[in-house]
Parts: structure tokens; C-alpha cells; sequence
């Protein structure tokens, strides 16, 4: 009986940090793109004349988008998306969802 709780222990610990790490790395890979840009941005863009928004959600319809970074400045509004693969990206103004080729 030992021997089965020891083992059913093991399995557990193992489970959950595989899953941990998992979300770490998804989480990691994803948005490590998105992060240099933000500190590029926070870095370059004078603060007094340039308000920088990262990671913003906005509510559309039923549903919500998510835009990566907006600049704001008296010069204009900066809407940026970054991705951070390579490849290449197909769509057009009138295309809701856009294709794309990873390499």
C-alpha cells in the first residue's frame, strides 16, 4: 500500500510540474515578442509627449480582441501588433481572419 501512495504521489508531482511548465513556456514564447517591443517602446518614446497602453482587451460585440501595444501622441493613434515568428502573413482590409505560413 505504501509502495502504490508513494507511487501515486510521484505521478502527481510529476503531472503538475509538467503542466506547470508547460504554461510557462506557452506563456514565455508567446509573448516574449510582445515584451521587447514594450520596453523598446517605453525606452525611445519621449514620456511626455507619447502615452504608451500594452496588452489591451477591448469588448467587440459578443466577444472581446486584444491589441498589443497603442502609442498615443499628438502626431496621432499608433495601433501595433507584434508577432514574434517567423514567416509570412496573407489578409486584406475586407479579410476577417488572416493566413498565415510559419517557418
Amino acid at each position: 500500500m505504501n509502495t502504490l501512495l508513494s507511487l501515486l504521489f510521484i505521478a502527481l508531482v510529476l503531472f503538475v510540474t509538467g503542466y506547470l511548465l508547460g504554461r510557462f513556456k506557452q506563456n514565455y514564447s508567446y509573448n516574449i515578442g510582445e515584451k521587447r517591443v514594450s520596453d523598446l517602446l517605453s525606452l525611445k518614446l519621449d514620456r511626455e509627449q507619447y502615452y504608451l497602453l500594452n496588452n489591451v482587451t477591448l469588448r467587440v460585440g459578443n466577444g472581446t480582441t486584444q491589441i498589443d501595444h497603442i502609442v498615443v501622441s499628438k502626431k496621432g493613434v499608433f495601433v501595433i501588433e507584434t508577432k514574434h515568428y517567423s514567416g509570412w502573413i496573407f489578409g486584406g482590409g475586407q479579410v476577417k481572419d488572416l493566413e498565415s505560413n510559419h517557418l
